[in-house]
């Protein structure tokens, strides 16, 4: 077997590897893969990383180790790298005791958010955040996540606005994902084929929502990425209706009432047609969550209903939370994107005539 060979199922192989939660939801796997000679071995943990390393004694090394730790490493436009907004470009310098980098870290993925982090480093790995200065956000959160989504984070065009719709491209295609699976999943447990096909049609609908957010997101001067899912097993009715409380009933719902607003208040009126459309079908979709829901629910046991309804509480706080975030002055002008009072507001409304109104029940 040539050494490429080995490589290549080093890096495919399953077994122990370091995993770490991805985003919201779903897990990752994260190795280190290096050569001596003809030997190919793979490193599962971060003992066996510093183990390899031994004392950390290159600038090389400590970046090599805050990627490990889930840090991003941006080193400017000069290695095909952009950074974020506000953001400077990675950095490393040598102490007395061990080094001191500046590096990125995602501190919310929906909307997506970064913030500029100076780490220290020891000679023996330990790594200690000295601060934390987060950054403008994309103020993107659109579609239904599905499990095992990880997420790819903002293009780093320069344009806030043409990043904004870049990554809601990437959560429209994976939606498409989740209403897929969502359907096969269903369908294993028995649903009505009226509910059924209705999630084949909200795919068919995100489909045409990541298509025409991908041609804005190009017209304006970014590249989508593609999303990136790891595939799971068919899960649970409960587990089913967990997600679909969250990423359903509350932050789908929501998405569609931020795309009404939108629609109404974006200068460009391009924009302000696109997001008439999307949010006229996630209206929908949002209904769907909520027949969904009432179908899934007398199905399962009292505490299962009870958790159920707890993560919907905790998911309903959640979004509360993440709508302290100003947009950029192109994103409320141009694109409509209310900024935390208007966000608030929204989420106000709902939260009194929807998600605390009934509809959601035990």
């Amino acid at each position: 077997m040539t050494c490429l060979e080995e490589v290549t199922m080093a890096k495919t192989s399953y077994g122990l590897t370091f995993t770490m939660q991805c985003g919201q939801v779903g897990q990752c796997r994260f190795y280190f893969v290096a050569t001596s000679g003809s030997e190919v071995k793979r490193y599962t943990t971060r003992e066996e990383l510093l183990e390899l390393l031994g004392p950390i004694s290159s600038p090389q090394e400590v970046f090599l180790l805050l990627d490990y730790d889930r840090y991003f490493v941006r080193c400017g436009e000069a290695d095909g790298l952009q950074l974020a907004p506000g953001a400077m470009p990675a950095s490393v310098i040598e102490t007395a005791d061990g080094w001191e980098a500046t590096v990125l870290t995602m501190i919310n993925d929906c909307p997506i958010h970064y913030a500029e982090v100076v780490v220290s480093v020891s000679r023996t790995g330990e790594v200690k955040e000295l601060s934390r200065t987060p950054l403008q956000a994309s103020n993107a959160c659109a579609g239904r996540r599905p499990e095992g989504w990880v997420a790819q984070g903002t293009a780093f065009s320069g344009s806030m606005l043409a990043d904004h719709f870049a990554v809601m491209a990437e959560l429209e295609a994976a939606s498409v994902t989740a209403f897929e699976v969502l359907a096969a999943e269903l369908a294993h447990h028995g649903a009505p084929a009226d509910l059924i096909e209705r999630l084949h049609e909200a795919a068919r609908e995100e489909i045409v929502h990541a298509r025409e957010t991908t041609a804005m997101a190009r017209a304006l001067g970014a590249e989508p990425k593609p999303p990136r899912i790891e595939p799971k097993p068919i899960r649970s009715l409960e587990a089913i209706a967990l997600d679909n409380a969250v990423e359903g009933c509350v932050r789908e719902t929501f998405g569609a009432a931020v795309g009404c607003y939108q629609a109404e208040r974006a200068c460009d009126p391009q924009i302000a047609a696109l997001m008439q459309q999307l949010s006229a079908d996630e209206i929908g979709h949002a209904a769907l969550a909520f027949d969904l829901h009432d179908w899934i629910l007398p199905q399962l046991s009292a505490a299962a209903r009870a958790r159920v309804i707890a993560a919907r509480v905790a998911a309903v706080d959640a979004l509360a939370a993440e709508l302290q975030i100003e947009p950029d002055e192109a994103l409320r002008e141009l694109a409509g994107v209310p900024g935390p009072r208007e966000a608030a507001k929204l989420h106000d409304t709902l939260r009194q005539e929807l998600w605390l109104a009934g509809e959601i029940t035990a």
